[in-house]
C-alpha cells in the first residue's frame, strides 16, 4: 500500500518538477510579473516554449492529483487479495 502511494505521489509530482527544472535550465525568471519579464533572459526561439511550459503548470496541483489517484489505486491490493483468495477457494473446493 505504501509503495502504491509513493509511486502515485512521485508520478503526480514529476511533471511539475520536470517543468521547473526545464524552465530554470532555460534561464526563465519566475519572479517576473508579466510574460515579457519572465522570458527576457531567454533566446527568442525559446520564448514561446517557455511561456507554454510556465502556463501548463497552472490548474489542479500535484497534491490534489496524487490524492485523487491514491483514492483510485488504494483498493487495488484488496482486489488482488480477494481474487487470489477466491481462486484458491474454487480450486480447492471444485477440483
Amino acid at each position: 500500500m505504501v509503495a502504491i502511494i509513493f509511486i502515485v505521489c512521485w508520478s503526480a509530482f514529476w511533471p511539475y518538477l520536470y517543468t521547473d527544472i526545464r524552465l530554470q535550465a532555460m534561464g526563465f525568471d519566475f519572479h517576473g510579473l508579466s510574460d515579457a519579464e519572465r522570458v527576457r533572459n531567454l533566446a527568442p526561439s525559446l520564448r514561446g516554449e517557455a511561456t507554454e511550459l510556465y502556463w501548463s503548470g497552472m490548474g489542479v496541483g500535484w497534491p490534489l492529483t496524487a490524492i485523487l489517484w491514491s483514492i483510485i489505486f488504494a483498493p487495488y491490493p484488496l482486489v488482488v487479495w480477494f481474487i487470489k483468495k477466491a481462486g484458491h477457494y474454487f480450486v480447492s473446493n471444485y477440483t
